[in-house]
C-alpha cells in the first residue's frame, strides 16, 4: 500500500491508525517512521544536472556531469554509474577519493575513478546490551555479541576523528600518488625536478614565457593594469627596460624605494595586495605620488598550470592595489623558487620642498 504520510492517535489508547493515500487505514501499537534522504531544495537552483530525486549527478570521478569543476559526494550526490542508497558508510568511504581527485584536479593530473562498495554492514542497537541486530545484503543476525562489535566500531570511529586523527591523516596522504613538484617541498621537490623535464636555470630561472604572457594578457583584458602618460615604454610595448619621463613640473623630484619579502599566508591574492601596499607605503609616507613599479615575483616549483594560476592570483591582488594608488606596473622579473615571494621597486614624484622625511618636519608640512 502507499502511505499518505499521516497518522492519528486514538483517543485514550496507546496505539494509532495509519491513513494511506487510498483512504485505507492500518492499526498499529507502535509506529517507527523510516524515510530515505531528501535533496536540499537549493540544489535545483545551482544549474547542475540532478537525478530524478534532485541529487547532484556525478561521474566516476565524483565530478558533476555537466560541470567538471564541481565535485560532490555523500548524501547530496548521486553516482550515475554506481547508484547507492543514502547511507553514512558511502559518504565516509567517498571522502578519500574525493580528497585525492580535488588535489589532482588542482595539480593538473589525471583523475582516479572510484567505484563504491555494493553492500555494507548495518548494526542497530535495541537499547540493551543483550540484543543487537545486524544485516548485510540478505543476511540478518541478532545477538548480544553484536553489541560488543558495534561498541568497538563506534569507539574506533570516534577515535579516528579525535585521538587518532593525525595518524589517520598521514596514512591517507601517504597513499596519494602525487608525483608533481606542487605536492613536494624542500629536498623532495628538488629530487622530483631533477628527474622531470629539464627546467631552465639561466636568465634568473625565469618562469616560462608562455605562462607569463598568459597571465599578463588576462590581467590586461580584465583592465587590472593601470597606465599613466609618464610611461613611455611599459607593458604595452615591453622592452629590456621600461622608460618613464621625468617630472616636468618645476620643483618636483623623483623618489625610489624597494620592498621584497616571502609570503606568510596561504592566499596568493591577499599576499599580492599586502606586498603592493607595503612597497607603496614608503612613497606615501614621504608625500609622493606613486608613478611606476617593477615587480619581482618568485613562484614555487610546480606544473605550468599551477604556476600560471598562482602567478595570476598574486599579481591580480597586487595590480588592484597599484591601480588604487594610480601607480603603473611597467615590468618586472618572474622566477621559480622554493616558496612564494613578491616585491616591488617603486618610483614616484614629490615636491622637493614639501617632502615628508623621518626627521626635520616643519609646521606647515
Amino acid at each position: 500500500f502507499s502511505l499518505g504520510g499521516i497518522f492519528q492517535k486514538r483517543g485514550g489508547g496507546g496505539g494509532g491508525v495509519l491513513i494511506c493515500e487510498d483512504g485505507a487505514t492500518v492499526d498499529y501499537d507502535e509506529c517507527i517512521w523510516c524515510t530515505s534522504a531528501g535533496a536540499a531544495p537549493w540544489l535545483a537552483k545551482t544549474g547542475l544536472r540532478l537525478d530524478t530525486r534532485g541529487f547532484i549527478e556525478v561521474n566516476d570521478y565524483l565530478q558533476s556531469t555537466n560541470d567538471d569543476c564541481v565535485f560532490a559526494a555523500g548524501d547530496c550526490a548521486h553516482m550515475r554509474n554506481f547508484p547507492r542508497p543514502k547511507a553514512g558508510v558511502f559518504a565516509v568511504r567517498a571522502g578519500p577519493p574525493l580528497n585525492q581527485n580535488l588535489r589532482r584536479k588542482l595539480a593538473g593530473q589525471e583523475l582516479v575513478a572510484y567505484e563504491p562498495q555494493s553492500r555494507f554492514l548495518g548494526i542497530i542497537g535495541t537499547g540493551s546490551k543483550e540484543s543487537c541486530v545486524a544485516s548485510k545484503g540478505t543476511m540478518c543476525l541478532q545477538g548480544a555479541y553484536l553489541w560488543q562489535l558495534k561498541d568497538w566500531i563506534d569507539r574506533k570511529w570516534m577515535a579516528d576523528y579525535t585521538t587518532a586523527l593525525a595518524e589517520k591523516k598521514k596514512a591517507m596522504m601517504d597513499k596519494m600518488k602525487m608525483d608533481t613538484p606542487s605536492a613536494a617541498t624542500g629536498k623532495e621537490a628538488l629530487a622530483i625536478l631533477q628527474e622531470s623535464v629539464m627546467r631552465c636555470g639561466g636568465c634568473g630561472s625565469k618562469v616560462g614565457g608562455s605562462t607569463l604572457s598568459k597571465v599578463m594578457r588576462r590581467l590586461k583584458e580584465e583592465k587590472s593594469v593601470h597606465s599613466r602618460p609618464e610611461v613611455l615604454i611599459g607593458l604595452d610595448d615591453p622592452d629590456d627596460c621600461a622608460m618613464v619621463s621625468l617630472p616636468s613640473e618645476e620643483g618636483k623630484a623623483v623618489v625610489h624605494t624597494v620592498d621584497f619579502f616571502r609570503s606568510f599566508i596561504a592566499d596568493p591574492y591577499v599576499f599580492g595586495k599586502i606586498a603592493a601596499n607595503h612597497a607603496l607605503s614608503d612613497c606615501h609616507a614621504m608625500g609622493a605620488d606613486t608613478v611606476s613599479a617593477l615587480a619581482v615575483v618568485v613562484i614555487p616549483y610546480a606544473t605550468s598550470k599551477v604556476m600560471e594560476d598562482m602567478l595570476y592570483r598574486v599579481m591580480a591582488g597586487a595590480c588592484e592595489v597599484l591601480k588604487e594608488s594610480g601607480c603603473a606596473l611597467v615590468g618586472g622579473h618572474t622566477c621559480e623558487g622554493p616558496e612564494l615571494a613578491l616585491g616591488f621597486a617603486v618610483n614616484g614624484y614629490v615636491d622637493a620642498k614639501r617632502v615628508m622625511k623621518k626627521a626635520g618636519m616643519k609646521e606647515d608640512q
